[in-house]
């Protein structure tokens, strides 16, 4: 668990390197794909966080920047506060019916979409 906390910490303090440093489009894009990879395999790709993350990083300035770190933060203090449990990772409904409401979601039985269709999906409103 430390270790996923720790990720998170690193990826919320390349957030605020990028906004100090000026705003590099390109590292933000690279810090968004980052992220964004790192929100599905903990979360999945229809959980609230990853969802809001790809709706507030869509704005590729530094207010998707600061908005996208936001919910990072709060990824971090859900998982720090929680663990991974039923009540930190949200149960789709799938996971519910199957009983594995416990387990994370990147353990559990799925059918696999390339990370093209997941991020199309995730990042269009």
């Amino acid at each position: 668990m430390d270790s996923i906390i720790d990720s998170l910490i690193e990826l919320i303090n390349a957030a605020q390197r990028i906004s100090d440093g000026g705003f590099d489009i390109k590292a933000f894009l690279t810090w968004k794909s980052l992220v964004f990879i790192t929100l599905v395999s903990l979360l999945g790709p229809f959980n609230y966080y990853t969802r809001q993350f790809c709706r507030f990083t869509a704005d590729s300035s530094r207010k998707g920047l600061m908005a996208g770190e936001g919910v990072l933060v709060a990824v971090k203090e859900e998982l720090s506060k929680r663990g991974f449990s039923s009540k930190a990772l949200e149960c789709v409904p799938e996971a519910c019916q199957t009983g594995e409401e416990n387990t994370p979601w990147v353990k559990r039985r799925k059918k696999w979409y390339s990370f093209d269709s997941i991020k199309q999906i995730m990042c269009n409103d």
